[in-house]
């Protein structure tokens, strides 16, 4: 039979060779037969292509022989997979080699897919490109991109600005997610982080040509802080002021789905959604909505009403159907909802979304039950933001810890083990097929990401291709050894820790030593690294030892006196950052900076350039040196004493040395960073740990000068007058002089040096020494305010009729607070709903709150103290103690919902009061609203006859009298 002109054009050499083919496909074929004889392949094989039309969509029949490829498909998607196959035995067998076989191949679910939360960390259009051609490779075929979330938003909508322009901008990122102590670092995160709806539509050109569909979420009606910080009125509290939020976890405030205005914003961002991606799905989301917010919404209750809804619980479901037939009607699409509707969803809507199981196995039958389709995404095992190893497995610089500990542990042989139909016996079609989902509460790389996704992607793509009973975890691993060089040569990163290490030779094993330390030759000379002659050695040795007859152990030597090399101390009088050096897995810290934070030291995960960071190095006499706050001029004080010494680390794990990590002691003890973002004293001096430090000289301050102008912008931006914390007007003026001479500044351009730098913080210093305003200035008896728990935020003080409990939202009047000043100086606090009174029995810890209206301001039980406190768990908020001052309000709401009396420095034994602007107190016995002046028509500097100033707060300017404005009297 004559040959396919392309097989006459192939470049091939068939032989016979003993040496094994590699055949470790993954995922693994349906059937595979191996052929006799090899096919030798110079270059890249293109195969012959036949149709053939009784093949599935999806299936492929290849046949490798020496004569070359024939690749059979009936459609693109079959032949893609097929061309994955044929590149996959040539990666597998890098000598050209090829086993000669015959596969006939097709998955067993339609829907194998990842998916990526990009609104806690954004990735890039190239950092997803990369991961969809590892995908691809792989078989997978859909992507769920999670774009939008209460911690940013990540799309362009036209109509909408400020989703962007505000949305997508939080002014702090978790960061270390695994321990007990969740470390909320202060940098602000998102400015400019999200896709144009040309970005989208490129990335969704680029996934369609590897056979990927790119599946859009915007998670309704929970899950919009961001949205809502952007436009309030989505909201169901439109007097209050929003913010994108930090904290992972779920917000009580979501949209107002009472309100027809709500709905058009829904669908006009909906719609361009629908006309961006191609795909036929879209998902609504749908999960982790609290009904709180819309139960004294008088727009949901009236929606509740005209749709017969039975009660908020109905909302929800309600407003997918809606949204769910508008699509389809519109736009011809499918959608998909995680699994909370399941229970509440109608027989009689004409939507039937298919359901993505995410809370446990069980739901698939639910979903089942009722007709409904799903996917498989249970949080265990197919969350990979979860560890994906044990404490036992993980190395000393594990690139990612986040999820929820140590203990929750999502390994590859858990992945592997999915059975997506185990609970549909009869209806397994129902099953689209599984998915893995990863969320990025914690993630801060794309490093990261790549490495939470592989090597446990290749289970779940051979879980979505290969029959369950037809998968053995002994086989999959043996294949999975094979697929390291192949993971390597796509350049992601992975985690290895089923991967059985190949022990390297011992010039092997010096070499790649030798390789590590001389890529840090460009810090030569600075502060911590070796000088130039110790790196031009090593240099040499390494290039001796590729020499015929070289031997290991001269290369080991010369790593070695490397090693013991003298570090360069920082140099006298120069700037420089003190940057983290930590890799450890429970605390990656590395490039963190060392900052003042007032009278503690704390650092920032993402380098600010902001003033803070900036030391300088002072020789002492002694021979110890100081490291002088180039902001504030105080010294950096360890173990006691700013007398400083820097030395190296101790051995850890695998490492014994790091180019430029050292330790800073003194006193006896070490400067070390801590999981709450605090850098404070101890005596771990191991390699890699929290205690390990770099410092980086800074020579040109332009960027410097530019994080002091965003500093002080930010200030400006957030500052409210009279309010807890702030500036006076004073500072707040002056700062506006300060922020005019360092725009004019950077206006003229050039190198900005340490002396101008210098001049310029130290106008910023003077504005810091203006006084705050006081915590009883702040409060006024003109409004009401809420009361929030400082360490269970999103917790609220309630009043009930017997006393104290709390809720998730302040949006009721119970949980509304008003204060009034006593003549012994305590607060009287209160309700709205109630005008009930807290107090206490008792002076003891465990004490209930008890309210009342019959109480007695002479009796110090009723009178309350406000002072701001730290606890013992570091979190600074406002203590509201009794008459004794050692206990304060209480609430754990996981234990009890009651508020108690416990010991003040206890961590939930402070809260944060703050004002509602738009609630205003009205007395009862009057009638008269208490309305101050507004901001406009407050004088900017009003003294009494005395020649005192009167406060700025709106609250203390004066209804009536005789006041001096500027040089003139005034009569109010």
């Amino acid at each position: 039979m004559k040959k396919p002109l392309a097989l006459l054009l192939l470049s091939v050499l068939a032989c016979a060779g003993s040496v094994a083919q590699n055949c470790d496909l993954i995922p693994k074929p349906q059937r595979l037969t191996r052929l006799a004889g090899t096919l030798r392949v110079e270059g890249a094989l293109t195969p012959a292509y036949e149709t053939d039309a009784s093949l599935p969509a999806d299936a492929y029949r290849l046949t490798v022989t020496a004569e070359g490829a024939v690749l059979a498909s009936s459609a693109p998607a079959g032949r893609y997979y097929g061309e994955q196959t044929l590149l996959q035995l040539q990666m597998l067998n890098p000598d050209g080699t090829l086993p000669c076989v015959s596969i006939e191949d097709e998955p067993q679910f339609k829907y194998r897919g990842f998916h990526l939360d990009v609104s806690r960390h954004f990735f890039s259009k190239e950092a997803i490109k990369k991961v969809l051609d590892v995908m691809s490779f792989y078989k997978i075929n859909k992507f769920h991109w999670h774009l939008c979330d209460d911690q940013g938003w990540r799309v362009e909508i036209p109509e909408y600005p400020r989703l962007t322009e505000v949305g997508s901008i939080r002014k702090a990122s978790l960061t270390n997610k695994g321990g007990a102590t969740y470390f909320y670092d202060d940098t602000e995160y998102g400015r400019g982080l999200y896709y144009t709806l040309d970005d989208l539509r490129e990335v969704v050109d680029y996934a369609a040509a590897r056979q990927i569909e790119v599946i859009p979420e915007y998670d309704l009606p929970g899950h919009n802080v961001a949205a809502i910080a952007a436009y309030p009125e989505l909201s169901c509290d439109t007097t209050r002021t929003y913010e994108v939020r930090v904290m992972q976890g779920i917000s009580t405030d979501v949209l107002n789905v009472g309100s027809d205005k709500v709905i058009d914003f829904l669908k006009c961002v909906l719609g361009h959604l629908a006309e961006t991606f191609p795909s036929k799905y879209m998902h609504l989301g749908g999960d982790e909505c609290p009904t709180v917010a819309w139960e004294n919404n008088a727009d949901c209750q009236r929606r509740i009403q005209e749709e017969g809804l039975k009660d908020v619980k109905d909302l929800q479901p309600w407003l997918l159907e809606k949204l769910g037939s508008w699509l389809r009607d519109e736009y011809g699409k499918e959608v998909i909802a995680w699994d909370e509707l399941i229970d509440r969803w109608k027989p009689e809507y004409t939507v039937k979304p298919i359901m993505m199981v995410w809370r446990g196995t069980q739901y698939a039958a639910n979903a089942a039950a009722k007709g409904l389709r799903c996917i498989y995404v249970p949080s265990r095992p197919c969350y990979f933001d979860l560890m994906q190893c044990t404490v036992e497995q993980a190395e000393v610089d594990e690139p990612y810890q986040g999820g929820y500990g140590d203990n929750e542990v999502n390994s590859i042989d858990k992945v592997y083990a999915i059975n997506p139909v185990a609970t549909l016996q009869g209806k397994e079609g129902m099953c689209w097929g599984p998915q893995a989902n990863l969320w990025a509460e914690s993630l801060t790389s794309e490093t990261e990401m790549q490495y939470q996704y592989f090597p446990r992607m290749l289970a779940l793509a051979e879980v979505g291709w290969l029959h369950y009973d037809s998968r053995h975890w002994a086989d999959f691993r043996q294949r999975l050894q094979s697929h390291a060089a192949i993971l390597d040569r796509f350049g992601v990163a992975y985690g290895k820790h089923f991967i059985d290490p190949v022990e390297p030779t011992p010039m092997g094993a010096a070499q790649a030593e030798a390789e590590r330390l001389l890529q840090s030759r460009g810090r030569a000379g600075q502060a911590g690294y070796a000088e130039q002659e110790a790196y031009a050695a090593l240099d040499g040795a390494l290039a001796a030892s590729r020499q015929p007859g070289a031997e290991a152990e001269a290369l080991a030597e010369a790593v070695s006196r490397f090693k013991a090399a003298p570090l360069q101390m920082p140099e006298d009088g120069h700037t420089y950052q003190i940057t983290s050096a930590s890799t450890y897995y429970k605390a990656r810290y590395e490039g963190s900076t060392l900052y003042r934070d007032r009278d503690r030291l704390s650092f920032h995960y993402t380098p600010q350039q902001e003033p803070r960071e900036l030391w300088r190095c002072r020789h002492n006499a002694d021979g110890t040196l100081s490291l002088i706050s180039l902001l504030d001029g105080k010294p950096l004080v360890v173990g006691g004493t700013e007398a400083l010494s820097l030395s190296r680390p101790v051995e850890a794990t695998k490492y014994d040395y790091v180019p430029g990590a050292m330790l800073i002691g003194g006193g006896g003890k070490l400067l070390y960073a801590r999981s709450t973002g605090r850098a404070e004293d101890d005596t771990d001096a191991r390699l890699m740990y929290p205690g390990t430090w770099r410092l980086k000289e800074v020579q040109d301050f332009t960027a410097q000068l530019q994080g002091l102008l965003r500093l002080a912008q930010a200030e400006r931006d957030g500052w409210q007058e009279g309010t807890y914390g702030y500036s006076s007007r004073e500072g707040y003026d002056y700062l506006a002089t300060v922020i005019e001479a360092v725009e004019t500044r950077l206006g003229q351009g050039g190198t900005v040096s340490r002396e101008e730098y210098q001049h310029y913080a130290d106008m910023v210093q003077r504005y810091m020494e203006y006084p705050l305003v006081g915590l009883l200035e702040s409060i006024d008896e003109e409004h009401y305010f809420y009361i929030e728990n400082g360490y269970f935020t999103g917790t609220y003080a309630a009043a009930t009729s017997s006393g104290v409990t709390t809720l998730p939202s302040y949006a009721a009047d119970n949980a509304r607070w008003r204060f009034e000043r006593q003549p012994d100086g305590t607060m009287l606090i209160r309700n709205k709903e109630k005008n009930r009174a807290p107090y206490a029995m008792n002076s003891t810890g465990g004490t209930a709150l008890k309210t009342t209206t019959l109480f007695n301001t002479a009796n110090g039980k009723y009178g309350w103290t406000l002072q701001e406190v730290t606890t013992d768990q570091g979190n600074t908020a406002i203590a509201i103690l009794d008459k004794t001052g050692k206990f304060s309000w209480y609430a754990n709401p996981n234990n009890t919902p009651s508020v108690v009396l416990q010991p003040r420095d206890w961590g939930a034994s402070v809260w944060n009061i703050t004002r509602i602007k738009a609630d205003v107190y009205t007395d009862p016995a009057t009638g008269i609203t208490a309305l101050p002046l507004p901001a406009a028509a407050l004088p900017a500097v009003l003294y009494d006859l005395q020649g005192r100033r009167i406060p700025s707060a709106a609250s203390a300017r004066p209804r009536k009298g005789l006041y001096i404005e500027g040089r003139e009297k005034k009569l109010y």
